[in-house]
């Protein structure tokens, strides 16, 4: 399910994470695995302008995961993703 246009880019959860709406715990995991590896700040120490650019990428990435592997805050996130699209179509 592709996130309602009135969410901000930041708030896409599953598309930050690369997963799909009905990503298991297993595939959430090796998703943020991969995001932090790449975006980690100590592997941007060359280039300033890069490091925070992938420091904000890699604390969505943790913000994504930590709402999105808590079974009761995944659930409250797909019921505002659900009411928004109900309001965009309506």
């Amino acid at each position: 399910m592709p996130p309602p246009p009135m969410l901000m880019k930041e708030h896409h959860y599953y598309e930050i994470l690369g997963v799909s709406y009905g990503a298991t715990d297993e595939e959430l995991r090796k998703a943020y695995q991969k995001l932090a590896k790449k975006y980690h700040p100590d592997k941007q120490k060359s280039d300033p302008e890069a490091a925070a650019e992938a420091a904000e990428k890699f604390k969505q990435a943790n913000r994504a995961y930590k709402v999105l592997t808590d079974p009761d805050k995944r659930q409250a996130y797909n019921d505002v993703i659900t009411l928004l699209w109900d309001i965009a179509e309506g």
